[in-house]
């Protein structure tokens, strides 16, 4: 179980205040952890992860304000698979991404044994989300 939130207002820059109201309030569903990515009009992408509460991740306006932009991506934790807090952050074809995901992928073991043998690809976490990036 996991809560998963999502903020666009192209007219501010505080996605960040509104994913930790949201993640609050979500708190419930995944007490594990808590992460959100956000994205600036700049094309930057910045993230905050962390275990514990939401509070205990976004503690104080400084954190928040390190996470500047109009656009985000945010999740509570409750691990079924793997450990690692989400949103996942890569970079691919020279553009970044972010992707959160809620549930559990059966057949992970196989889907990250594909993606090793057959492409290479170096998982850089344990979460079975990871296997829809290759």
């Amino acid at each position: 179980m996991c809560g998963i939130v999502g903020f666009c207002d192209p007219t501010t820059h505080r996605a960040a205040e509104a994913l930790n109201l949201l993640l609050a309030k979500l708190q419930n569903r995944g007490p594990q952890g808590a992460g959100a990515v956000t994205y600036d009009h700049d094309g930057q992408i910045h993230e905050l992860l962390g275990t514990g509460s939401v509070e205990t991740v976004f503690d104080g306006r400084n954190k928040l304000e390190s996470l500047p932009g109009y656009l985000g991506v945010g999740q509570v934790r409750y691990a079924t698979f793997g450990h690692t807090i989400q949103p996942l952050v890569w970079m691919q074809h020279g553009k970044h991404a972010a992707l959160t995901h809620n549930g559990e992928f059966s057949n992970a073991i196989t889907l990250r044994k594909e993606a090793e043998e057959t492409w290479g690809y170096q998982f850089q976490s344990t979460s079975d989300t990871e296997t829809l990036i290759p």
